[in-house]
């Protein structure tokens, strides 16, 4: 199947002034009839390339934006040791999942978190600084839920406590009320997960600049939906690029056009965006400038693999043109 990439229609024009008799007023020829191509020909336009990088694929909270790089920071430091190594990849999905599947995976977790800073006076004392540094309050108020004994003057040492004092009494606390502290914890990774929610991520496309002849030849060159098989038909596809370690899911869409993906699996590496067919007023949107909305949801994350605030997530947009294009 020939494909013809459209700027080379450019090269139409420049013949057109070729013309070296008045008797050959090209102006005065009737062009209904002339195409470029034929019906199995095939024009591609490349609309445009959207980077993202960590520090746009973000959580939003009422305080501020934490980074996807932040954000999995404290993933690591969350995660047990033993899972990290007998696991390939860490299921996200599952973990924010209420379903009872996703429950179970939540759970077991959580009860090896529990394991691993019980045992381990490394994870222990670094949990507990960042329980200390992070979710202090938090700490505080299901400690006065629980039935730990001495709680308020526990309580009321935690929050006069510089960072490491309240980290050693928080240290001294898993070991010594293991049973109760270990229902804190739970409750403290679960907050910790809603982290997880990406927010959409959204990027504004100027206006695409193409002489008028090609936007009106492109626009006029395709069937009406009232047309049965179809062969002048607009697509719009891609392909996304991800340097991060992890599998995504995102639903691209083009809200003020009406263009909408199905659901695309982002793997590290070049992941393929499916066409969809658009419409004549459709591609008229796209081609004066528009805003891509993008929900991102992370459903596996590969711990052993790093990134940066740098690294780099791409979306790349086409649109091609099947059938010939009139002049």
């Amino acid at each position: 199947m020939r494909k013809i990439v459209i700027t080379l229609l450019l090269c139409v024009a420049c013949t057109l002034i070729a013309c070296i008799d008045s008797d050959y007023d090209l102006s005065k020829i009737t062009t209904d009839d002339i195409a470029i191509g034929d019906n199995e020909s095939e024009f591609i336009m490349p609309i445009a390339k959207i980077n993202f990088t960590s520090q746009n694929i973000c959580n939003s909270t009422e305080e501020d934006e934490i980074s996807l790089k932040e954000i999995y920071e404290e993933v690591d430091l969350w995660l047990p040791k033993s899972v990290v190594e007998s696991s390939e990849y860490i299921d996200i999905d599952k973990l924010i999942n209420s379903d009872e599947f996703g429950e179970q995976y939540l759970n077991k977790l959580i009860h090896l978190i529990n394991e691993e800073i019980s045992s381990v006076k490394e994870q222990r004392d670094e949990i507990a600084l960042h329980i200390a540094n992070t979710y202090r309050n938090r700490f505080i108020n299901l400690l006065w839920e629980s039935d730990i004994e001495n709680k308020e003057a526990i309580a009321t040492t935690l929050e006069n406590a510089t960072d490491e004092e309240a980290a050693e009494l928080i240290s001294q606390l898993i070991l010594t009320h293991s049973d109760a502290v270990e229902e804190v914890i739970a409750e403290i990774f679960t907050v910790f997960l809603t982290k997880l929610l990406l927010v959409d991520i959204n990027a504004t496309i100027p206006e695409l600049r193409i002489s008028s002849d090609i936007r009106k030849m492109l626009l006029e060159s395709v069937d009406d939906s009232s047309v049965e098989n179809p062969i002048n038909n607009l697509y719009l596809y891609g392909v996304a690029e991800s340097e991060f370690p992890f599998e995504f899911e995102i639903i691209p869409c083009i809200p003020e056009s009406d263009v909408y993906f199905d659901n695309i699996t982002i793997h590290r590496g070049t992941t393929e965006i499916e066409p969809i067919r658009i419409t004549r007023d459709e591609v008229q949107a796209i081609l004066d400038g528009f805003t891509i909305k993008v929900p991102i949801t992370t459903l596996r994350y590969y711990p052993r693999q790093e990134f940066t605030d740098h690294t780099k997530f791409s979306i790349t947009l086409k649109i091609r043109k099947t059938g010939a294009l009139k002049l």
